[in-house]
């Protein structure tokens, strides 16, 4: 376990941070009526609420999937209930796969549903790569620090509902600027793009960091070449063997409140 994440750390710094989308997902839950409930039965152990009266109603656990580019926050999600394998392929394929340029690398940690069956196939599909990060590792994947941030917010918001949670979310979706999320991939040990003039000239990136047309690979130098196949060779070499079929589980961004798209699939 120590050496694939002293591997992970001696290349991670060598592959450009453009090519990079971390993914995670966080469960959060309104501070409904619930929270009075339980305060009043701290302070006075004896209470009970007789049948029938002073019922509280149970809140419903969200789950806030997003992806982080070093320049933007991309394809964000909440759903109500926990998140499943059927719906994060169903979010990869219908959400985050109209993202993803070719040749982007997806880092995600190992939880099971991120590793469904399907969820490769749909990264491949889309011409990008997928890479799991050593286990026990979040101090690698930098939006641990967006999450953080969020929490913060939202707990200072004291959203009460799933639907005014839900839409403080994507209000502080604006507050992640560009050098934020760059500064997140630098503290995770990441490269920076400010810090290779080099290979913005090279390239052609324009003042946001961004390639011209947001697609292009050509003219990486040799070093971050071979980084990028080092770290890349974790991936599973059976790339003959795969085969891409569309999950049946729908993703419905507008459906009875159940899932909601937070940004078009494009930002």
């Amino acid at each position: 376990m120590a050496w694939r994440r002293a591997r992970w750390i001696r290349h991670q710094v060598r592959v450009d941070p453009r090519r990079l989308v971390f993914i995670d997902a966080r469960q959060q839950r309104p501070r409904g009526g619930q929270d009075q409930h339980d305060e009043a039965a701290r302070l006075d152990p004896g209470r009970r609420a007789s049948a029938g009266q002073g019922a509280v109603p149970q809140r419903q656990n969200l789950t806030f999937i997003v992806a982080l580019r070093h320049d933007r926050i991309t394809a964000p999600c909440v759903q109500g209930g926990p998140e499943g394998g059927a719906a994060f392929r169903a979010w990869v394929e219908q959400s985050l796969a109209p993202t993803l340029a070719p040749g982007d690398i997806l880092v995600m940690d190992n939880l099971s549903s991120h590793k469904a069956p399907g969820v490769r196939a749909a990264i491949r599909a889309a011409k990008a790569h997928l890479l799991y990060l050593p286990p026990y590792s979040p101090e690698l994947n930098p939006i641990e620090q967006v999450f953080a941030k969020l929490k913060h917010l939202l707990r200072k918001a004291e959203q009460r509902t799933a639907e005014t949670v839900t839409a403080c979310i994507g209000s502080l979706l604006d507050s992640f600027a560009p050098g934020e999320c760059a500064n997140y991939l630098t503290n995770a040990g990441y490269a920076s793009i400010q810090a290779h003039p080099a290979l913005r000239q090279r390239e052609g990136v324009g003042a946001a960091g961004r390639h011209p047309d947001g697609r292009s690979l050509e003219g990486r130098s040799r070093d971050e070449d071979c980084a990028a196949k080092e770290i890349l060779a974790r991936e599973t070499r059976d790339d003959a063997a795969w085969k891409y079929e569309p999950t049946g589980h729908r993703f419905d961004p507008d459906g009875a409140g159940r899932r909601r798209c937070l940004l078009p699939c494009s930002g």
